[in-house]
């Protein structure tokens, strides 16, 4: 709701054939007009008048509130766009640089003298599209790694249990393994 209302240079042509009193009544009742909408019978000349301020501020609150609409779609349109681009940015930031491949696992196993097997820890969070025990997304697999090589899932450590290979392993298999791994 408009708090105020226009009064144009245009309109004082209108008014100089009224007197003082016909200019307050016509100002008094365009002001209640802009508060409520409501209008009073008007008793002098300020009646011919009125009709015509009447219709401007119409004209004027109307444009004011598809001013106000298009602001708040272009507002919400940009909003919009912009969480996308965050959403968007953020997926591929979690998918870009946080899947690895066997390869950058093993390099970086080797290159920080790490005793994980690359492999099982590639294919146990490969299964699991790279999220860990608790439903969350694998934002750094290189803290993973370590993390497993302070909790002695490593090779030297684990010596005495065999490896398995995995080998023509089938979609059921894996979809077995990572509801068992969603249960831990």
């Amino acid at each position: 709701m408009l708090s105020s209302f226009n009064v144009y240079h245009s309109y004082l042509e209108c008014l100089e054939p009224l007197c003082d009193a016909e200019r307050g009544r016509l100002f008094t009742a365009l002001l209640e007009y802009s508060i409520s909408g409501t209008t009073h019978a008007l008793r002098g000349n300020e009646r011919f008048v009125f009709p015509f301020m009447r219709n401007q501020i119409d004209r004027d609150k109307a444009a004011y509130e598809e001013k106000c609409a298009a602001l708040s779609r272009n507002g919400r349109k940009g909003a919009m766009a912009k969480i996308k681009a965050d959403e968007q940015r953020a997926a591929q930031r979690l998918t870009a640089e946080n899947t690895p491949e066997l390869k950058d696992i093993a390099e970086y196993c080797k290159e920080m003298k790490l005793h994980v097997n690359p492999e099982a820890f590639y294919n146990y969070y490969q299964i699991s599209d790279w999220t860990d025990s608790s439903g969350k997304k694998v934002l750094n697999w290189k803290q993973k790694l370590l993390t497993w090589e302070n909790n002695g899932l490593s090779k030297n450590e684990k010596a005495s249990e065999p490896e398995f290979k995995i080998s023509a392993v089938t979609l059921a298999d894996l979809e077995e393994l990572k509801r068992g791994l969603k249960l831990i």
